[in-house]
């Protein structure tokens, strides 16, 4: 429908019915003072679905409106389309990322730059970030000077070895190349124009198209100290000063000049069709415009080549991340929506991209200049939450005969046939999933799909027959323990730690209150909070850190919240639609983590985005004597980065749940108690064997931390007791239950991968449906970027092979005197899931001799895998989904009988310990029943 703003910011143009949500938010932008005249548009599955424009072109008047034919120069979002235009040439085969730029232009060599590639220089890691040397504007603006000058350069680093950003030198080196290798050997601007969209200038062609160029202005702010190198290669050395009063980019001098990695000059509807059309056909005015780019370009031209935390050379050590063809790729400096998205923002606001998944491309413009925006401008994010807030997130769906077939994204005017969406079932037990609120994410899971409750298991405490004194010191007795009214722990003579029902259920019980206070989100609005920043690294090193991390915050009373951080691995972030991190995946982290989506508390939100680290409102915890402090109504946030240096062995739950005088001990000890009482452990129900054949000052907690406490309370000391130690083992066992339950989608693609495999199976062999998956074993073999994890490697420089993980099988075969009749594969390696599922079926009877023991001892067996994300064990070159991995360790959680991995990786610790935890209550379990490592020999 069309738009025109009955207020005096002139707000006119498009909007689909769809989409009427983006206009409140682009006309904010106005109100707020954040724009003078601006335009903005979405493509969406190739249509125009956004084309809004509004403002003014003049300041001070308000007489020229900013309309649809207004165009804007761009600063540095020009650079995606730079690379874009690359991407055409290696499309039509003139250009290779991989080649060095001598190949096509042999002069640029000179003086060390000989074996610089093109993709050195679009992912700006060929040292050539400035020229060392003052440039004049005149200078800049003639072609021929510059490229003169680019030649003589010397790099400023060994080109590919680090990455610093290049603010106007690959402009003119990808436009000559472009230049030289055109047949028609047009100049860069030509070239866009006629090959890519008319509507987006390098070098204005004439007076006329210069009077519709709207003028920038800057936001005034505090002159700040700036970086050489930052400063050098911004400026174009001094050419092209940001910071003048009268801007230089106004000049129409500079309009007709070719700078290409600057000064594009273009609207936002020129822009989204052009990352419209890098991802797709667009269809406008009745006709189809054919996609630039097919699949294969595409990915090399967004292929990340930035290693993970490597930092920005020239650019204020950002850590900035480039593709191979030269696009911004999502990570810290550029945080929109998830993994695959590409392109480029520009100096001061204007923004472009495009993002697959949604088959969306995205386009904002503007003439006030934030020079504060080195990111993702505050305009722009605005309009991104609300885009995400729309709950376009995957969603199971089924034929008509209820078998899972796709995973589709909930979108504007997307419909799919024969889908039947699953109802929902209610569940009268309290559960503490943050997010069951009106608005939230996992009602509308919840309301998709049909899931058993997930909290019933955790807090059942059955009701026991034997009443013990728990005033009594207690002779050592895992029976008597298990059976007992109050909490008890204790530690056996394998190493394994031990604890009661009554013990597991008041420690949820109190995380669950301390977390989640009569679960009304407005109490996150009037309580201190304690921060907790995710650690940035992969998602089960995540999961441990957090654990590690969290457990400070219990000497305090103030509730926990997490702020989470992108995945920094590249495969496990497409899902991450909002940046919520682990937050995401899990049910059981803070209510007050839901800042980020839950609608009631944005004042919250926009609380911790605008306080600093510096803030009166945020203590910065450095001691762990400061988690102690009287400071909740003085202090609203408590902040620590300190992941492994504090422990908490001795939080005031220790004592209100172990000491033998638990119900006194409640009503004297509080947070703020006294450290002395704190610290006194003397009269405590916790245990351990003290038989001759068990050595407890040699013990180390199977779920030992990363690293011991370095800061401790006074009056204790950094050597922990073997009280101490099974504490602790025990809390963070607590915490990982705690914390364990997955997401509504996980849980139930977990349920429907055990359905089908059991229908399979009792088919198959005519055997009851509950006792399909009852001998199941698992081989979990990563590999991956997992070297320096497992133990092998760094022993042998190999990995095992699989015949070791089928010996394993085997060597609990014999020590159980039983047969796993199917085996469940979790791999990272298409060619180990090809190789298993041909021994299982051909053993020895093939021509083929490689793993004799492998084929001999897996034939005949069935081998399962997820059969939803069959991609990951098939296809290198489409990775399975983060969600439909985690379902794999759901599913293997509840059913494995075994698991045979390398639990030295984070994956394989996990899976030990979440299985341990969810089994210790039965007879004879210990951590090593069901998760083994891999043998080292066959013999």
């Amino acid at each position: 429908m069309s738009i025109l703003s009955k207020n005096n910011n002139n707000i006119c143009g498009y909007v689909d019915d769809d989409w009427q949500c983006i206009q409140g938010a682009f006309e904010q932008n106005f109100i707020d003072g954040l724009d003078i005249g601006a335009s903005l548009s979405i493509y969406h599955h190739g249509k125009c679905v956004v084309d809004l424009y509004g403002g003014w072109i003049d300041f001070e008047k308000k007489a020229q409106p900013y309309i649809s034919d207004t165009l804007q120069l761009v600063f540095s979002t020009s650079k995606g389309i730079l690379s874009a235009a690359v991407a055409l040439c290696v499309e039509r085969g003139w250009l290779e990322y991989d080649a060095a730029i001598t190949k096509y232009w042999p002069e640029f060599g000179a003086n060390g730059k000989e074996m610089i590639t093109i993709e050195d220089l679009l992912a700006h890691r060929a040292g050539l970030p400035y020229i060392n040397r003052s440039v004049t504007t005149d200078e800049a603006c003639d072609w021929s000077k510059m490229i003169s000058l680019l030649i003589d350069e010397k790099p400023h680093w060994i080109p590919g070895s680090t990455h610093g950003y290049h603010g106007h030198t690959t402009g003119y080196i990808a436009g000559e190349l472009i230049h030289r290798v055109d047949p028609q050997h047009r100049s860069f601007g030509q070239f866009v124009r006629e090959e890519i969209d008319s509507e987006y200038y390098v070098g204005l062609p004439d007076k006329t198209t210069d009077q519709r160029v709207a003028p920038l202005y800057e936001i005034p702010t505090e002159t700040k100290e700036t970086d050489s190198q930052a400063e050098q290669t911004l400026t174009c050395s001094g050419a092209l000063p940001l910071n003048q009063p009268t801007m230089i980019y106004n000049k129409s001098r500079i309009h007709r000049a070719q700078l290409p990695a600057v000064n594009g000059i273009t609207n936002a509807r020129s822009l989204a069709r052009i990352y419209s059309r890098l991802i797709g056909d667009v269809y406008e005015n009745g006709t189809v415009i054919k996609r630039l780019l097919n699949e294969k370009t595409l990915l090399q031209a967004i292929q990340n080549i930035t290693p993970n935390g490597e930092l920005d050379q020239t650019l204020y050590g950002i850590p900035t991340g480039f593709s191979k063809g030269g696009f911004q790729i999502y990570g810290d400096a550029f945080q929109i929506f998830g993994d695959s998205v590409f392109g480029h923002t520009g100096y001061g606001g204007s923004c472009a991209f495009a993002y697959p998944p949604y088959e969306l491309a995205y386009a904002y413009v503007c003439n006030q200049l934030n020079p504060l925006s080195l990111t993702v401008d505050i305009r722009t994010t605005r309009i991104l939450r609300i885009i995400e807030e729309q709950n376009w997130f995957p969603i199971l769906t089924f034929d008509q005969h209820g078998i899972l077939y796709n995973s589709h994204l909930s979108q504007p005017g997307h419909t799919s046939a024969s889908t039947v969406t699953i109802p929902h079932t209610s569940s009268s037990v309290r559960t503490h999933d943050f997010r069951l609120y009106p608005n939230s994410r996992a009602a509308h899971e919840y309301n998709a799909i049909q899931i058993d409750n997930i909290a019933s298991s955790m807090f059942h405490a059955p009701k026991t027959s034997q009443a013990i004194d728990s005033f009594k010191l207690l002779a050592y007795s895992e029976s008597t323990f298990r059976s007992a009214s109050f909490p008890i722990i204790w530690l056996d003579s394998k190493g394994d730690v031990h604890w009661n029902y009554a013990a597991q259920y008041e420690t949820l019980n109190y995380l669950l209150e301390k977390q989640f206070p009569q679960e009304k989100v407005s109490t996150c609005l009037s309580r201190q909070l304690f921060i907790l920043e995710q650690w940035p690294m992969g998602f089960f090193s995540r999961h441990h850190c957090f654990i590690e991390h969290f457990g400070q915050t219990l000497y305090s009373p103030s509730m926990t919240i997490l702020l989470p951080r992108r995945f920094a691995t590249s495969n496990a972030a497409p899902e991450d639609v909002t940046k919520e991190g682990t937050v995401r995946y899990f049910q059981s982290i803070s209510l007050c983590s839901s800042h980020i989506t839950h609608p009631d508390l944005k004042a919250l939100h926009d609380q911790l985005r605008s306080t600093g680290s510096g803030s009166s409102a945020i203590k910065v915890i450095n001691h762990v004597h400061e988690l102690l402090e009287r400071d909740e109504t003085k202090i609203r946030f408590k902040y620590s980065r300190e992941i492994w240096k504090f422990g908490y062995e001795h939080v005031p739950h220790r004592r209100w749940l172990f000491d033998r005088d638990r119900n006194e001990t409640k009503k004297s000890l509080t947070y703020h108690s006294p450290i002395p009482l704190l610290i006194n452990h003397s009269n405590e129900h916790i245990y351990y064997d003290q038989s001759p054949s068990f050595d407890p000052s040699k013990w180390i907690p199977r779920n030992v931390p990363q690293a011991w406490p370095t800061d401790v309370l006074p009056g204790t000391s950094k050597i922990m007791t073997v009280q101490d130690k099974i504490f602790t083992s025990f809390l963070r066992y607590m915490f990982l239950l705690f914390f364990s339950p997955l997401a509504p989608r996980i849980q139930t693609s977990a349920k429907l991968l055990a359905h089908y495999w059991s229908e399979h199976l009792s088919s198959k062999y005519h055997q009851p449906y509950k006792e399909a998956l009852s001998k199941m074993a698992v081989m979990f073999i990563r590999r991956g970027d997992k070297m320096p994890e497992d133990s092998f490697w760094r022993k042998h420089k190999q990995w095992r092979n699989i015949s070791m993980y089928v010996k394993g099988i085997v060597n609990e075969e014999e020590r159980r005197h039983m047969k796993y009749t199917t085996v469940f594969v979790m791999t990272d390696d298409p060619s180990v899931m090809r190789s298993i599922i041909n021994y299982a079926q051909t053993g020895l009877r093939t021509s083929q001799k490689d793993e004799p023991y492998a084929r001999e001892h897996l034939h005949g067996r069935d081998i399962l895998y997820n059969v939803f994300a069959p991609q990951s064990c098939v296809d290198p070159l489409v990775r399975v989904g983060f969600d439909q991995f985690l379902a794999d360790v759901q599913f293997v959680t509840e059913h494995a009988s075994l698991v045979v991995g390398h639990t030295d990786s984070n994956v394989g610790r996990y899976l030990e310990e979440i299985i341990y935890v969810n089994r210790q209550h039965n007879p004879n379990v210990q951590t090593l029943t069901h998760v083994i490592n891999a043998p080292d020999t066959l013999e």
